[in-house]
């Protein structure tokens, strides 16, 4: 079991803390089973409060209105969290599909009003109609996953 997959729990249960109401996905490669001993651990964070929404000993990386990146470590694994309201998500990922093929990937977290379920509904038949979009991502995902597993050898 890699060290991410260790301290997971730990992640998740600080996100809860501090943002108990929140809709989180696990993202990256972490999600994809594709982490290295380098990887850090990506969570999404959907909340109305997202630009409200603070953790213990992070760093906001970026912030507009609705979205924030913040970095955090959690037993000395580097994390990623992804927060974001509903509306900015959606606006940028559910009302253009095609950018949403990697968000199908993601492993759902925790999902207390079926929110992340509903985009998924929504993103899925757009990508049932265009194989090619998904046959461009699997081919992208696969060399990026090789050029990562064979980093530093």
């Amino acid at each position: 079991m890699s060290k991410q997959r260790e301290v997971l729990p730990a992640v998740l249960d600080m996100v809860r803390r501090h943002a108990p109401d929140a809709a989180l996905c696990l993202a990256g490669s972490v999600a994809m089973g594709y982490e290295v001993p380098e990887s850090d651990i990506d969570v999404l964070v959907f909340s109305s409060d997202a630009n409200a929404l603070t953790f213990p000993e992070a760093v906001v990386r970026e912030q507009v209105d609705g979205f924030k990146f913040v970095d955090t470590t959690v037993q000395g694994v580097p994390v990623e969290l992804l927060c974001s309201t509903p509306r900015w998500f959606e606006n940028l990922v559910v009302s253009r599909p095609w950018r949403g093929y990697k968000f199908l990937q993601f492993q759902v977290v925790h999902d207390p009003d079926g929110l992340i379920q509903s985009w998924r509904d929504r993103i899925s038949p757009w990508f049932d109609d265009h194989p090619d979009v998904v046959d461009l991502y699997k081919r992208w995902m696969s060399e990026w996953r090789r050029r990562s597993t064979t980093r530093g050898k």
